[in-house]
């Protein structure tokens, strides 16, 4: 259960990752033709909502937070969609998710 919730956590990071540069025009193919930057927000938003829930039942205290603060993001880059604010969305996301990702690698080293 646990990998399950940490392979859709990566799956959420990427499409939010898609919808953001989707939102940036920094996207030279689209994967499908109907493929917007909203349609990549409300997915992301869904699993993060998910993803809360699942961390919550699975005691993943770690990414439960953090999945909060990735809806937030989520809901910040819904509310202005223009380039310069997408970027510094980004990179807050970004920080936040590589953070994560060193505080859960050291847990596993260090018990």
């Amino acid at each position: 259960m646990k990998y399950l919730i940490y392979l859709i956590w990566v799956i959420s990071f990427l499409i939010y990752l898609r919808a953001s540069y989707l939102a940036q025009g920094k996207v030279g193919k689209k994967i499908f033709v109907g493929e917007t930057f909203q349609l990549g927000q409300a997915l992301s938003a869904i699993l993060f909502l998910g993803l809360i829930a699942l961390s919550f039942a699975a005691q993943i205290q770690l990414l439960f937070y953090l999945n909060i603060l990735n809806l937030v993001y989520t809901f910040l880059f819904y509310l202005q969609p223009t380039p310069r604010t997408t970027r510094t969305v980004l990179k807050l996301f970004l920080l936040t998710n590589i953070v994560f990702a060193a505080l859960y690698i050291f847990q596993i080293f260090h018990g």
